[in-house]
């Protein structure tokens, strides 16, 4: 029979939350349409992909965690 597993307050030293802010600080008129990308491409400007509009609600989903 096995041991109901339990964690206690004290069987942590911290909790920290790692947030990918990939896109969060760029506006939607920097993410560039490209057709022909089969991967995103980054640079300091823009972000082009082949579905901006896909990108653009991610982007804003991930704004949406970043502020709560």
């Amino acid at each position: 029979m096995r041991r109901p597993t339990t964690t206690a307050k004290s069987d942590f030293l911290k909790v920290i939350h790692i947030m990918d802010t990939d896109g969060v600080f760029i506006s939607d008129e920097n993410v560039v349409e490209d057709h022909s990308l089969r991967t995103l491409q980054y640079s300091l400007s823009e972000i082009r992909c082949k579905d901006a509009a896909l990108i653009r609600s991610r982007n804003k989903q991930k704004v949406k965690i970043w502020i709560s």
